[in-house]
């Protein structure tokens, strides 16, 4: 796709790094209007005013400047700090075009719908935090691409399914947190394969099956969270940290 970056002529087409560039302003503008931009509590631009304050989302200043978007040296958006913020709607499947992405932070909004799969092609990935939002759908096997990731924190929204066994994959993984979801099935035993996984939080569920022995395999497991779930068997003994 050739695109014009100047429209004087003779026309001047975009390097590479440039479209890459228009793809995340346009990434980040289907962001805006699909999670009611309008209504945000920090960096709404209602009235779309391309002369607005720099800091303002769909200003026309660099979207670097936009409040709560945090870029690299190339200005490549590698952080979204929308947090609280007062955010109703879906998150688009334009996420994925953010191929720097390092933080997401969304948690404490209305957002609805699913996690949407492009999300997991983010491959720099290192905290997801969605906390306290209506996600529904499942967390996708995906998830285990993201090898860079240290936080996954989703807990207090309505994900259904099991929990995808390719977490095994994300040997960076500290925190996990999907607690007070609609989970089913298994602890999958992938699990024990993340030795730096300090928190573990799956509390309030409908998760079955018999509880590993993960402390065997995770010596620096601190607090793990199992209330209010339907396991059977014996419950293994665990003689350090938050239970």
């Amino acid at each position: 796709i050739l695109e014009e970056c100047d429209a004087a002529i003779p026309i001047d087409l975009c390097s590479t790094s440039q479209i890459l560039l228009r793809e995340q302003r346009y990434a980040l503008s289907v962001l805006y209007f699909s999670l009611g931009g309008e209504r945000w509590t920090r960096g709404s631009n209602p009235n779309l005013d391309m002369g607005a304050s720099d800091t303002l989302w769909l200003s026309g200043s660099n979207y670097c400047k936009w409040i709560k978007v945090g870029c690299d040296a190339f200005d490549n958006v590698a952080e979204l700090l929308l947090d609280t913020n007062n955010m109703i709607g879906t998150i688009p499947r334009e996420v994925g075009l953010f191929d720097k992405l390092v933080i997401i932070l969304m948690e404490e909004n209305h957002i609805t719908g699913n996690i949407p799969e492009e999300l997991y092609s983010n491959r720099d990935l290192e905290k997801v935090i969605l906390y306290e939002n209506f996600l529904s759908g499942t967390i996708s096997n995906k998830v285990g691409d993201l090898s860079k990731l240290t936080l996954f924190e989703v807990d207090n929204n309505d994900l259904h399914g099991t929990i995808p066994s390719t977490f095994g994959n994300c040997r960076n993984l500290v925190d996990l947190w999907l607690s007070e979801n609609n989970l089913s099935g298994p602890i999958p035993n992938t699990i024990k394969n993340l030795k730096k996984l300090e928190i573990l939080a799956l509390g309030h569920n409908y998760l079955s099956g018999t509880i590993p022995t993960l402390l065997e395999a995770n010596p620096n497991l601190n607090e793990l969270y199992l209330d209010g779930n339907n396991f059977s068997g014996a419950v293994p003994c665990y003689d350090n940290g938050s239970y």
